[in-house]
């Protein structure tokens, strides 16, 4: 019997015998308690559409998020079922050497992205066919998909306050989850003191400029929420988010800027998403200081997708990737 028909029989007979009287009955709904027989318990996660409880130890878990499962990986449980980008079926390069991906998921299901999400793009008959026990979704784009979602199972949407999932938080919440949190905190605690040392390495990042941007058809899509994870990664560093001075047309997750307003691009580091033509060219480019310095950083989708949406594997393999500008931006300051 599906998962989710069985869990609605088994909660609609309980809530039979109650109503009739034949048995003393509270609620179990709670995160602390489920079914005394199978010692299953729930841990209460809060996301951008409510709060879920979440089984602990869940043997069937779905995601669709990264961040999830980078977490659930570092702690040593990967996730059931994991679906990705096709571009990234092979894994990440911040996956662990030699385990052939195993140590990620036990299954990968690649699907091709166009312009919808990834739960959209799979398609909810294809996502109940996985039977999970909890969907850790990620960014879903309105409340009619997360409730399709949640009649499959318990659903945890983007979690923090911005577009995409807080890599913290998530790494907290995953070992409440799975009863490591103290192992938790000690693997964000180490990702901490990296982005520390770096801090260190090169004290100009303090106080310093920033802007971090995706570049296509001539035009910079700024992304400008201080929530952002992205704005956040480099307000880790001690770096000053310089974007509200930046003027345009509202886009996704920022604001765009075309290539007639270059000047408002002049931070002491620009980062850049590049898929497809890059701004070389365009009049003015060369000109600015961030680009005469060698801190102006142009990525390509794996490293712009381990900086827009970091999880607590992701970071300390970008930060490697970011050293050269980091070095340039320490260099132009003169120390």
């Amino acid at each position: 019997m599906n998962r989710t028909i069985r869990r609605r029989a088994l909660t609609a007979t309980a809530a039979l015998v109650c109503a009739l009287g034949l048995a003393s009955c509270s609620d179990d709904s709670g995160s602390d308690s489920g079914d005394g027989d199978s010692g299953t318990t729930t841990v209460a996660v809060t996301h951008a559409f409510g709060t879920t409880e979440v089984p602990s130890n869940p043997e069937h878990a779905l995601s669709f998020s990264q961040t999830w499962t980078d977490a659930f990986a570092e702690l040593g449980s990967p996730v059931a079922t994991q679906v990705v980008n096709d571009q990234f079926a092979d894994g990440q390069p911040w996956d662990t050497e030699g385990t052939e991906g195993t140590d990620v998921a036990g299954t990968t299901v690649p699907v091709s992205v166009t312009s919808a999400d990834l739960v959209t793009t799979l398609g909810m008959e294809a996502i109940a066919e996985q039977d999970p026990d909890v969907i850790f979704a990620g960014f879903l784009p309105d409340q009619a998909t997360y409730d399709a979602l949640s009649d499959i199972a318990p659903t945890v949407a983007t979690v923090g306050e911005g577009k995409v999932d807080d890599w913290r938080a998530v790494t907290t919440a995953a070992g409440e989850i799975l009863g490591k949190s103290d192992e938790a905190e000690e693997k964000i605690g180490e990702v901490d003191d990296a982005m520390a040392q770096v801090k260190e390495t090169y004290p100009a990042l303090e106080g310093a400029t920033f802007a971090y941007a995706a570049y296509r058809a001539q035009s910079f899509t700024v992304i400008t929420s201080p929530q952002d994870a992205s704005n956040t990664f480099f307000a880790d560093l001690g770096m000053t988010q310089a974007t509200d001075r930046i003027t345009g047309t509202e886009s996704g997750r920022g604001i765009a800027v075309s290539a007639e307003n270059l000047d408002l691009l002049d931070m002491d580091l620009l980062v850049l998403w590049i898929s497809g033509e890059t701004p070389d060219d365009l009049p003015g480019w060369s000109d600015l200081p961030s680009v005469k310095n060698g801190s102006a950083a142009q990525l390509q989708t794996v490293a712009a997708t381990g900086l827009g949406a970091p999880t607590v594997r992701s970071v300390p393999w970008v930060l490697d990737e970011m050293d050269p500008y980091f070095a340039a931006l320490q260099e132009a300051d003169g120390e």
